[in-house]
């Protein structure tokens, strides 16, 4: 985990348990939902819970062999994802100014704003 390289190796440890956690509840749900919903649409069959399921460990089987037998090739892909998203952040990030400036929109003071805040709040007025 990046997360050991950037803090120190006990938050790696944390944040891989975490993620393993996330992950073990996540993936199911996505694959179950896509199961349940995408593919009777898409194929055109009556779904049911059943078949659902059927699919679901199916594909969470398949799922497991390919990161069993691919660990390399899977760091590969997450070293690229996590490369497309860090320039597509900074990307949306500059187009935001750029286009925040274009349209005259851009303001910093309201990044120092406190904005007003009433004396009494409408709510103690109404109490009393």
């Amino acid at each position: 985990m990046w997360i050991s390289r950037l803090a120190n190796p006990v938050l790696g440890w944390i944040m891989g348990w975490v993620s393993f956690t996330f992950l073990g509840v996540v993936v199911v749900a996505v694959d179950y939902t896509i199961a349940a919903t995408i593919l009777p649409v898409l194929f055109q069959y009556q779904g049911t819970n059943e078949n659902a399921w059927a699919i679901t460990a199916v594909v969470l089987l398949l799922q497991a062999i390919l990161v069993a037998l691919s660990t390399r090739a899977t760091q590969r892909v997450n070293n690229v994802a996590v490369t497309i998203q860090l320039i597509g952040m900074v990307s949306l990030t500059v187009l935001l100014f750029v286009v925040g400036g274009v349209t005259g929109q851009l303001d910093f003071s309201t990044l120092f704003s406190t904005g007003d805040i009433p004396r009494e709040s409408p709510t103690s007025r109404s109490a009393a």
